[in-house]
């Protein structure tokens, strides 16, 4: 099994990036927003998500030839962890169901 070989500071050295878009607000977690609103992003961004589809599975794809080629992960657990809500939200089953 590969195993992580990131130092503890180099993985949380620099916290997350926030972009703020409003004064007022922040940006909402897919998991907190009512599902009337995810059909309505859903409607408006089905193209969108299909791209990023594609795009985040051959990136994933290329990280794990990366990672076999290299002997070594570079692509750590606890990045995917952190994403793993989100990236639910788009892959929803089959990664490559919609590809």
């Amino acid at each position: 099994a590969q195993h992580c070989t990131c130092s503890p500071l180099s993985r949380h050295t620099k916290p997350d990036d926030t972009v703020v878009h409003h004064k007022e607000s922040h940006r909402e977690t897919f998991s907190n927003m009512r599902p009337e609103l995810l059909q309505r992003i859903e409607a408006l961004t089905k193209v969108d998500v299909r791209l990023y589809h594609m795009a985040l599975y051959q990136f994933l794809r290329e990280i794990v030839w990366l990672e076999s080629r290299l002997g070594r992960r570079v692509l750590c657990d606890d990045v995917l962890e952190r994403n793993e809500d989100e990236l639910a939200y788009v892959f929803k089953g089959d990664p490559t169901s919609s590809v």
